[in-house]
């Protein structure tokens, strides 16, 4: 390889090391709401798949996220709220009084699932700190950059504009091959705080969770 070559491929690689390096991780907007399609699979089987909408509040530590008729989502299936109709619809509402509540509205039934106790608050918008960069990928048409972080059961990864609007929520356990994936209605896209009605916490939510996926069964 002649010195000129040896130069390109040099210069041509402190361009790309240096571009990667110039994009930061992102910070989530302190207030928004978003819509999502959602699906769960393992292998080639479909696990579930619904609709949802994100809604996020920093500044009063509250979240909620919703997932519609369908959904199997992890921390709801296990909780008997709703044996009769086990995919309808279901809540899970990070309250600012520190506890993470999972609730069925159309069966009226609620429970909490931790708080303090496990460190059950909301994402920090900084949660991508120590993220790695994954480079960029289309979603729906528009071009997303990835950044990925370890969760605490699966590794997560999360896409967004350069607007930064969410575009893609992906998390894969390499140990058991689950996928789960959220993909955002960029166009649903509000930013600002949530109507606060939105993080009340019904009346009925007062007992306790059977099931503790941050203590799963054995451990």
């Amino acid at each position: 390889m002649n010195r000129s070559l040896l130069t390109c491929v040099f210069t041509a690689l402190v361009v790309i090391l240096t571009f990667t390096d110039a994009i930061p991780p992102p910070v989530w907007p302190s207030a928004f709401s978003i819509n999502f399609s959602e699906i769960a699979y393992l292998s080639f089987i479909t696990l579930y798949q619904n609709d949802g909408t994100l809604y996020y509040n920093y500044y009063d530590k509250q979240a909620r996220f919703d997932h519609n008729r369908g959904q199997g989502d992890f921390f709801c299936m296990f909780q008997r709220l709703s044996e009769h109709d086990k995919k309808a619809p279901c809540q899970v509402l990070f309250s600012n009084d520190t506890n993470l509540y999972v609730h069925y509205p159309e069966a009226k039934t609620c429970c909490r699932v931790c708080g303090t106790d496990h460190a059950c608050g909301v994402l920090k918008p900084d949660w991508l700190k120590n993220g790695t960069y994954l480079g960029s990928e289309m979603v729906n048409g528009t071009k997303c950059n990835g950044w990925e972080t370890p969760g605490y059961a699966f590794m997560d990864s999360w896409y967004l504009t350069d607007a930064n609007i969410p575009c893609l929520y992906h998390e894969k356990s390499d140990h058991i091959g689950a996928i789960h994936n959220m993909t955002f209605n960029q166009k649903s896209f509000t930013l600002g705080a949530p109507n606060p009605d939105i993080f009340n916490v019904p009346s009925y939510c007062h007992r306790q969770c059977p099931w503790d996926p941050f203590h799963p069964i054995g451990k």
